[in-house]
């Protein structure tokens, strides 16, 4: 398998080896375990119950659940210490102010009349809510204001010592042909309005905020591996995850285990021996040399996930116990732990109308699981900073100072040290000393940790990570983590590029020295920002004359800020590289005769829906890419192989199919929330597989005439006529000119040929990703999507923001919001745990608003259609370890005569009551389902008995599976809106191709009540009426001269079996569901009538023609990549389907992948752009220049010929001063008559000579550049 491991390391060293003593959990249900290089004082996993492990609201996680206490596994006892407060309530407002505020800052900007009842309901009516506690109220303006003078002075639990404040920042302002004595005396312009909160005590707030939220901390990072099943194990039927790992095992502990079926979720870990404390941490020192309790299985395989399991904080963690122990310590029980800080930075408009905008910073605690801190409703963002923008009285205040406004490349360099000023203000002393030496902080969970705040992350788009590096955009080094030139990005995948793209960006001391004699040029020599001289010293890095804040604080103690700059997947693949290939594919089909575009649109609309929200609905025009959001282009990409199959002809179509494929594939990798290392390393290799193919598509696309888009070629009409409309006078056209129209325009230009661009920072980005995935997690952990979904609470805030200042006015917003959550969390959590103490039920009002949705009572009346009914089933949520849930209502029924009456000459329900016999026998006898329905004999009939004959009907059925990191998720199957299943397959052994599932499309669901009586039983027999739920299907086949999967680059194709087959239709039990299936019509083989006459079964797409009513697709496709399971359940080798981990085997897919071939016809074009020759790809790689790779050298040569710059300066310095001095001499040698006329010039002259004096003591002259690198 290829590796672009090399290009793959945008981060830090691996982490050390592991200590001796390693303490290792039990593996759970799903072989997966954890292992830590010292031992925590608390599990983290220990309070897990089914709530953490919920992804679909539907499923039911506190029906009989023990409410899971996380003070007591390896923590101090402070749950008896608990006691309830005077007057009940531990909040600096009483209960009914609290109330109020919490009405009035939650919610809709606009109160609806939901959120009046809810006022109603949780306030007025709350237990504790005493209206005299309003006997002085005059306004909410009071509340806030008693809240706000709280927030500015608490102290204790709700201390807000970490509340906003307003500063202002200075920037030295650089002139061209200004000198000045040093940088420090240049003139300065202060930027007023920075809201901003101390990191340290947002790091120490988030640690001491919540017990619920704390407890979840995982403090001392640690390895995370599993034990795939063994090779001969059965496929077994998927089983709901009780925890994700099972409860850490302390070294000290008996050597008795757990079974880890036995474990309940939310259930206390085994506590160890009574006499035996945990020991403190010692950060200068390893574990105590003792042994394990279990040894690491031979054939563990580690995972990727988290923050706290991936390799930059392993490392961290392994500094910090290489550390001295701080003699403050000494004798306390104090565990020394990394503070992982996780940032988002992005500006975001907060109006539809005007000019508002929002810079935050937002902070996460890099500690918390992704699946908590990516909700909202969490309030794990901490919002620390809104930066401002640079105002526009800059300029003004600019030609105020210097006679003339500022340039575009001086307003830029100001944007940047705006940028790192406003970091330099953050990063104060006082965090500086948190990072050297720690923050000794009494965690929620009553543990006494030194914590050391460490920067793992910093998510942002291209544009923003390229100002906080100080990078030029697009210029000749456009990465910011490796030092790969822009004409080398179109090899981006090959060998030659592995080892350019492992030529990381290092922040060291030459970096430095670089910086700060361009500085020295600028300011104290007067050279323009944009100088020939610099930019050519600078151009070789792309380069802006400005040092990071983050390097100029924490470049001395080994921190290089470029490995925090993570991957953007959002902007960089699904807005980014797809949406180019989209793009030119449309203009491929626009420019080509015929008229595919509109049948492309055509196909997309009858594209079928997946899940809650997974793929929704297509627009009417999908080619017009209009206010498309990054997920309807992630939909785009995972349906687009369907719809654009057959569209192009030839050789081309296979090349496109094989692009898509290889982009959905991609996709689905890198967006995985869990990997192994395996599916790391398929990731590597797809890298250049992935490369290839976009190479291939544009090199193919060179000879045909491929031009604009009308809507680009009018886009760009309006920026060409923008400056236009400010000249006086328009160019005069030559009479042989073609003659203007009668409206005297000139004729319009034809559409510009265009080019896939490759020559793009996104392309290139994607050789980082596998990196990145071992060095800070799976790509949700940093992707910019939780930074864009914290978004929504500053623009909610706005509209109450009515001074000119609206950030000051969200940042108090924003503090009240999480001051009351705070508030009620904690109270809610102190109630819970009395409740548990006192052993009764939880009392009172917790604050949390309740359910008041009131069930729509529906007329009991008889189904008049069964399969077009349109009445909504509602159901309650299902039980967490169901797999599936059916109503038990008995609302929709019908006989058996009634429904042979109906359908009696439907061809989908010949032989109906014959084959549902011979199911309901089978189930009832528990007879193995292998895929063919036994016949009974009609003794056996006899013993079948139906209560009243009678089937009570439904019309929906949600499946609960577990996902394959270990969630449990839920799919809805709708014979009306989601209509197709997948269950195992059972094909033949003789069968080449073995496919591991079948596919069926639910035509009705139904229960039953019945028994089977056999033969020879007594006449008391005893035998109980049991509910029987019953699915009836239309099976489908799978079309085995069309090979699909990952070997072939091809989905694999089924279609609808012929009704005449008696395998046609049949009933299935819904347990053999293993979730919901995409299947897409295959548009290029049409419609047909051949397999199913007029028939009610016959599911009806409301964007399909009528006339297309009584018609089928012939085929189609299975979308393997409509959600990351899917895809995994393909793929193989996903860590919760371990009850199917042998049918579907990861290493089968490995070898299909290493069989990936060119579209025949265009393999010379395998290479595309990329000059490169075939002994490459046989291995043998062409040797790159020095200059490639030898960063250091070109260093040291840029630096050397500033020295000589510098040496030339002094000398011209030198050479004019002599050349004055001699013009002075030479000036008392002149005559009378040369004074007199002199004389008589008067100050005229005087004036004359100083100014000549002047202009040739300048240095020499600036030269002006255009800015280009």
């Amino acid at each position: 398998m290829a590796s672009s491991s090399a290009a793959a390391e945008p981060q830090a060293e691996q982490p050390p080896p592991a200590p001796s003593a390693r303490y290792i959990t039990e593996p759970n249900e799903f072989g997966v375990f954890r292992c830590y290089s010292r031992e925590p004082k608390r599990d983290p996993e220990a309070g897990f119950g089914p709530e953490d492990a919920c992804n679909s609201p539907n499923i039911d996680v506190a029906s009989n659940q023990p409410v899971g206490d996380p003070l007591r596994p390896f923590a101090h006892a402070i749950a008896d210490q608990e006691a309830e407060p005077p007057g009940g309530w531990s909040a600096p407002l009483n209960p009914s102010e609290a109330r109020l505020l919490e009405w009035q800052n939650n919610g809709s900007g606009l109160k609806s009349n939901s959120e009046t009842n809810k006022f109603v309901h949780n306030v007025i009516l709350a237990p504790d809510f005493d209206i005299k506690h309003f006997a002085n109220f005059s306004s909410i303006s009071q509340l806030e204001a008693k809240l706000d003078e709280h927030a500015a002075n608490a102290s204790g639990a709700f201390s807000c010592d970490d509340g906003w404040t307003k500063s202002s920042v200075k920037i030295s302002l650089p002139k061209a042909g200004r000198k000045f004595a040093s940088e420090a005396a240049a003139p300065v312009f202060e930027v007023q309005g920075v809201w901003h909160r101390s990191l340290v005590e947002v790091i120490k707030s988030t640690y001491q905020e919540d017990v619920q939220a704390s407890s979840s901390f995982h403090c001392i990072p640690h390895e995370l591996y599993f034990v795939p099943p063994a090779p001969d194990s059965p496929s077994l039927a998927e089983q709901a995850p009780s925890a994700p790992y099972a409860p850490l095992s302390s070294s000290t502990a008996s050597t008795t285990n757990t079974s880890p079926s036995s474990a309940q979720p939310g259930a206390a870990a085994p506590s160890t021996s009574s006499s035996t404390t945990p020991p403190a941490s010692n950060a200068s020192q390893p574990s105590p040399e003792v042994p394990p309790m279990h040894e690491m299985p031979p054939n563990a395989e580690r995972l990727y996930s988290e923050t706290y399991n991936a390799n930059y904080l392993l490392a961290e963690d392994a500094k910090i116990r290489q550390m001295p122990r701080n003699p403050a310590d000494e004798g306390l029980d104090i565990e020394y732990c990394v503070a992982p800080c996780a940032v988002w930075s992005d500006s975001t408009h907060l109006a539809n109308f005007g000019t508002a905008a929002l810079w935050p910073i937002y902070l996460y605690p890099g500690s918390l699981s992704k699946y908590v801190r990516s909700r909202p409703s969490s309030f794990a963002a901490q919002h620390v900073c809104y930066i401002p923008e640079l105002p526009d009285t800059f300029q003004d205040a600019y030609q105020k100072i210097f006679g003339e406004p500022a340039t575009k490349e001086v307003t830029t360099f100001c944007r940047m040290h705006l940028m790192q000023q406003i970091w330099l203000l953050l990063l104060d002393e006082k965090f500086m000393e948190a990072y050297r030496h720690g923050i000794v902080v009494l965690c929620a969970d009553g543990i006494l940790r030194r914590l050391f705040p460490r920067f793992v992350t910093y998510s942002a788009d291209y544009p923003e990570r390229t100002l906080l590096a100080c990078i030029r955009r697009l210029g000749r080094c456009p990465c910011t983590l490796c030092y790969i030139q822009k004409d080398q990005i179109p090899q981006t995948g090959t060998k030659l590029d592995a080892k350019r793209s492992s030529n990381m960006r290092k922040d060291d001391k030459d970096l430095h020295d670089l910086i700060d004699y361009v500085r020295k040029r600028i300011f104290k020599r007067g050279h323009a920002v944009n100088n020939k001289h610099i930019v050519r010293k600078l151009g070789h890095f792309s380069l802006h004359p400005l040092r990071n804040a983050f390097s100029i604080r924490l470049a001395d103690l080994g921190f290089n800020f470029y490995e925090i700059l993570m991957q953007d997947l959002l902007h960089e693949w699904e807005v980014g590289n797809f949406k180019a290939v989209l793009i030119h594919l449309l203009r491929l089909l626009y420019w080509l005769p015929g008229d595919q575009i509109q049948e492309l649109n055509q196909r997309f609309r009858q594209v079928p829906t997946f899940g809650r929200d997974t793929i929704r609905r297509f627009g009417r025009n999908v080619s017009g890419l209009k206010k498309l959001a990054a997920r309807d282009f992630e939909d785009i990409l995972q349906c687009i192989i369907p719809c654009i199959d057959g569209i192009l002809e030839g050789s081309l179509d296979g090349v496109v199919l094989d692009l898509l494929w290889e982009m959905a594939s991609w996709h689905a990798l890198a967006k995985l929330r869990l990997h192994t290392e395996t599916t790391v390393n398929i990731l590597e290799a797809s890298t250049p597989t992935l490369c290839k193919a976009i190479r291939v598509f544009a090199t193919a696309c060179d000879p045909l005439d491929i031009r604009e888009l009308p809507s680009e070629e009018a886009a760009r009409g309006r920026r060409k006529a923008k400056p236009k409309k400010s000249k006086k006078t328009a160019p005069t056209q030559p009479c042989d000119e073609p003659a203007a129209n009668a409206k005297g325009k000139a004729p319009r230009a034809p559409p510009k040929q265009v080019k896939l661009n490759l020559k793009t920072s996104k392309y290139h980005g994607i050789v980082h990703y596998p990196g990145g995935i071992r060095a800070a997690g799976t790509t949700d952990v940093f992707s910019t999507q939780t930074g864009e979904l914290e978004h929504k609470r500053g623009k909610r805030f706005y509209p109450f923001s009515k001074t000119k200042d609206h950030r000051g006015a969200i940042a108090r917003r924003t503090q009240r919001q999480r001051v009351l959550y705070t508030m009620f969390e904690r109270e809610a959590n102190r109630r819970i745990r009395v409740a548990a103490r006192e052993g009764h039920e939880l009392p009172g009002h917790t604050g949390k608003p309740e359910n008041l949705r009131r069930k729509r009572q529906r007329s009991q009346r008889p189904l008049d259609a069964v399969f077009a009914g349109r009445e909504r089933e509602r159901l309650s949520p299902a039980a967490f370890a169901a797999h599936h849930q059916i109503s038990g209502l008995r609302r929709h029924h019908m006989t058996l005569d009634e429904y042979k009456a109906k359908f009696g000459s439907d061809p989908a329900f010949q032989d109906w009551t014959p084959q549902l016999y011979s199911h309901l026998i089978g189930r009832l006898t528990n007879r193995p389902f292998d895929g063919e329905e036994k016949v009974c004999t009609d003794a056996e009939v006899l013993g079948l008995h139906i209560w009243g004959d009678t089937m009570y009907f439904h019309k929906t059925m949600r499946v609960n599976y577990t996902t394959y990191d270990m969630r449990r998720d839920q799919d809805t199957v709708n014979p009306r809106t989601h209509p197709d299943i997948m269950v195992l397959g059972h094909d033949e052994d003789d069968d080449p191709h073995p496919h591991p599932y079948w596919y069926a499309r639910v035509l009705t669901m139904f229960h039953v009540r019945a028994r089977y009586v056999p033969r020879g039983a007594p006449v008391n027999h005893g035998i109980p009426y049991q509910d029987v739920e019953v699915l009836y299907v239309r099976w489908s086949g799978r079309d085995t001269s069309v090979q699909g999967g990952f070997g072939s680059r091809r989905l694999h194709l089924v279609g609808f079996v012929e009704s005449s087959l008696p395998d046609a239709f049949g009933f299935m039990d819904p347990k053999e569901v293993i979730r919901g299936a995409h299947l897409v019509p295959a548009f290029r083989f049409g419609r047909t009538t051949e397999l199913l006459g007029p028939s009610a079964a016959r599911y009806i797409d409301p964007e399909a023609p009528p006339e297309t009513k009584d018609e089928d697709w012939r085929f189609y496709y299975v979308n393997n990549f409509v959600d990351r399971d899917m895809f995994m359940r393909f793929l193989g080798g996903g860590v919760g389907h371990r009850a199917t981990w042998n049918l579907v085997k990861i290493t089968e897919t490995i070898k299909l992948l290493s069989k990936r071939t060119v579209v025949k016809g265009y393999e010379h074009l395998a290479q595309g752009q990329a000059p490169t020759s075939a002994a490459e790809e046989d291995g043998e790689v062409e040797q790159p220049h020095p200059e490639d790779f030898d960063m250091q050298r070109i260093f040291g040569e840029v630096l050397a010929e500033l020295e000589r710059d510098e040496e030339e300066d002094r000398l011209m310095q030198e050479e004019l001063e002599e050349a004055l001095s001699e013009d002075e001499d030479d000036e008392d040698d002149d005559d009378t008559a040369w004074q007199q006329a002199e004389d008589e010039d008067g100050d005229d002259s005087d004036e004359e000579s100083a100014s000549e004096s002047e202009s040739e003591t300048d240095d020499v002259p600036v030269d002006e550049f255009d800015g280009s690198y």
